[in-house]
């Protein structure tokens, strides 16, 4: 045997590395490796009952957009060793690298590998250590600076550099993801699909899906959440004043507490703070109708999507079920989204949120930051994009301080702002995507259990 693993693509002839202007070796035996392994993870992935459920979603919403699909080979073969580093040499400047480090470490240390590894990477154009020392100088002027000078500011970097890297054209930042309207029956893409995965066990899971703003409360056309509902419309003189302040925690600035409706809503953790709260609640009234009342499943959950930079995101209700019993618990799960969403017209909802249920994802999400800050992991992300000019609403001074603000922004608020949060979300039978992935037989005569469909139950510890 030639120790090729099974499966394996025909190998490529064997060319020489290939070095570039900025001194990074690729090599022919690496881009195999990489070719081997990649192919053999999206087999995997699209193989299994809970990825090929995913997958045939997301074709819908994206339409087939290749660049949120799963990797065909014949695509991969396509992808020569230069044509790989072309593409990502650009993206190894210092420019566009952000570094995080948690943990019990020694500043000496790091330092000496950061020159020893990234110290020769050559710097971006009109980057220097005279404006990255003049840019610390101007450090005691940073609240009085708009949010792209303060990441300016902070990183260094060039500003025309960063303007360059800020706007980028729209059509890079616009999420692909719509909704079903439009669709036709019979067409290439559905808005509920029926997908068959084979495997001798009798199992099955369920997807429902819709479109939603990203974390920072974008829209997939660039358009503010608040600007969507109409917020910033009652915005005073004062409130803007007030909510400027707030941001940039000036002294005698008014507390989170003291700011009016609109100041508050006006801060930029709003967003995803509710954003956070609505998913909790979600989750909550889905374990609690589905399997609790209905026991048509062990688990239901609600997860959004939280792009900082995409513009826009999605839903996804995920449920798992006997393939027997999987149209129902679909069936159950469309009809607690809808009773919960209020009506456009009339205002009202058959079974609307509580404030029961606002205290009860408060107290989740509090516990879960308090615990997860005991965490390098988490800590790292918190500090994800604080860094890089494309994500200003995490600059230093942009109000969205992620350590400081959180829990406040979080029992800040209202059932009010769990609404209108809800109006943003895609929820509706002409607004949603619907699928059922199963395996094994589809009879509930020959299945063994109604029970038994390859799922452990689930620790509560993690609601």
């Amino acid at each position: 045997r030639s120790g090729i693993p099974p499966r394996c693509p025909r190998q490529r002839p064997r060319r020489p590395p290939c070095w570039d202007a900025a001194g990074f070796v690729w090599e022919q035996d690496a881009m195999e490796r990489a070719f081997v392994g990649l192919s053999q993870q999206q087999e995997q992935e699209i193989s299994s009952l809970e990825g090929a459920a995913c997958e045939a979603v997301i074709r819908q919403m994206v339409r087939g957009d290749p660049r949120f699909t799963a990797l065909k080979g014949p695509a991969l073969e396509k992808v020569s060793l230069n044509q790989a580093s072309d593409a990502l040499t650009p993206l190894l400047s210092p420019q566009r690298v952000e570094i995080s480090i948690s943990g019990d470490f020694s500043e000496d240390a790091v330092e000496e590998f950061a020159a020893r590894y990234l110290g020769s990477l050559d710097k971006s154009p009109g980057r220097t250590d005279d404006k990255m020392l003049a840019s610390k100088d101007a450090f005691g002027d940073l609240k009085s600076l708009p949010v792209e000078q303060r990441a300016t500011v902070v990183s260094g970097a060039d500003p025309e550099a960063i303007v360059e890297s800020v706007e980028l054209p729209a059509e890079l930042l616009a999420c692909p993801f719509v909704g079903p309207q439009g669709l036709q029956p019979g067409g290439e893409f559905l808005q509920h699909l029926n997908v068959k995965v084979p495997d001798s066990d009798a199992r099955a899971i369920a997807h429902v899906a819709g479109t939603a703003p990203n974390r920072w409360g974008k829209m997939n056309d660039g358009t503010d959440l608040r600007d969507l509902l109409g917020l910033n419309v009652d915005m005073t003189p004062e409130d803007l004043e007030a909510a400027r302040a707030h941001s940039m925690k000036e002294s005698g600035a008014p507390s989170l507490a003291q700011l009016s409706e609109a100041a508050r809503r006006a801060q930029p953790l709003w967003p995803a703070a509710t954003l956070a709260l609505v998913q909790e609640v979600l989750n909550r009234r889905l374990f609690s109708v589905v399997r609790e009342r209905k026991q048509l499943t062990y688990d239901a959950n609600f997860q959004l999507t939280a792009f900082d930079r995409l513009n826009g995101g999605w839903w996804l209700v995920t449920v798992t079920a006997s393939p027997a019993k999987a149209p129902a618990a679909l069936q159950a799960c469309v009809d607690t989204l809808l009773d919960v969403k209020a009506d456009p017209v009339s205002g009202y909802a058959n079974s609307p949120l509580t404030n029961d249920n606002l205290r009860a994802a408060q107290r989740v999400l509090n516990n879960k930051h308090a615990a997860e800050l005991n965490t390098n992991k988490y800590w790292t992300e918190l500090m994800t994009g604080t860094q890089l000019p494309c994500v200003p609403a995490k600059a230093p001074g942009s109000g969205a301080d992620c350590l400081r603000d959180w829990i406040s922004t979080i029992n800040a608020v209202t059932l009010a702002d769990l609404s209108l949060a809800l109006r943003a979300l895609e929820i509706g039978p002409e607004t949603m995507y619907t699928c059922i992935a199963s395996s094994g037989s589809t009879n509930a005569a020959d299945a063994p259990s109604a029970d038994l469909h390859g799922h452990t139950m689930p620790s509560l510890m993690r609601r």
